[in-house]
């Protein structure tokens, strides 16, 4: 089994941060024969260990990363109460979102201090930075927000969903429409997202639908919706 790390390219050679080489040294303990792939920029290397001190690379082979073909999907969801919100981005990366937005809602429990954002917006990257090293994404998925939800549903996207325990619309009569090259999904908090908020939504081109009879839970209702368009988007490029 190859790890998968991401670094960069200086002088024709393969760099990593820090705190990669503290990992692949002291904790998985990478030995010479071993094979390691790094993405850096849109070539993946396989490398393997050269010296540990000083610490070099010696790459083996390197390819071009495969263009990603499905539309680009990204995960608005309102802050949520406890941990549940370091969770839901673990698991969305690995699943395949491309892009996370946080977003504070009317109902929105879990809420973020001005003072500790930067902190927890670094925690949040080192959560996906892993997920992705974990399940060899190409490339590492960004976060920002939270912002208002008012700001959230005027941005610009081929296609907006936003879920609701009361709306209409069958999730897979969206998703047998067929997606372009951007989609925007968001989900609310344990309360859900307000009346206004969802007639704020639908008023800037969102379509309300519901993921049926049962109510799921916040982070259930992320994970749900982001592992449904992923498979859906997958099938429909193959």
């Amino acid at each position: 089994m190859s790890y998968r790390f991401f670094g960069k390219v200086e002088q024709n050679k393969v760099v990593l941060s820090d705190d990669d080489i503290f990992h692949l040294t002291k904790v998985l303990r990478i030995k010479r024969d071993e094979y390691i792939e790094i993405v850096a920029g849109n070539i993946l290397y396989t490398c393997t260990l050269q010296s540990v001190s000083p610490f070099a690379l010696n790459i083996v082979e390197s390819n071009p990363l495969p263009s990603d073909k499905l539309p680009r999907l990204t995960l608005g969801y309102a802050l949520p109460k406890g941990d549940k919100l370091e969770h839901v981005i673990q698991k969305a990366v690995e699943i395949g979102v491309h892009d996370i937005i946080l977003i504070d809602s009317e109902r929105s429990i879990g809420k973020i201090p001005s003072s500790r954002l930067k902190s927890r917006l670094d925690r949040f990257n080192k959560i996906i930075k892993s997920a992705a090293m974990q399940s060899k994404r190409n490339y590492i998925p960004t976060i920002s927000g939270p912002f208002p939800f008012k700001e959230v549903i005027e941005l610009k996207y081929d296609t907006k969903i936003i879920a609701h325990e009361k709306g209409s619309i069958p999730f897979n009569e969206v998703l047998n429409k067929g997606f372009k090259e951007n989609l925007l999904i968001l989900v609310g908090p344990e309360g859900g997202f307000s009346a206004d908020e969802v007639l704020g939504a639908q008023r800037n081109g969102f379509t309300v639908i519901t993921f049926g009879d049962n109510v799921l839970r916040s982070e259930t209702a992320a994970l749900y919706a982001v592992s449904v368009l992923h498979h859906y988007q997958k099938g429909a490029v193959q």
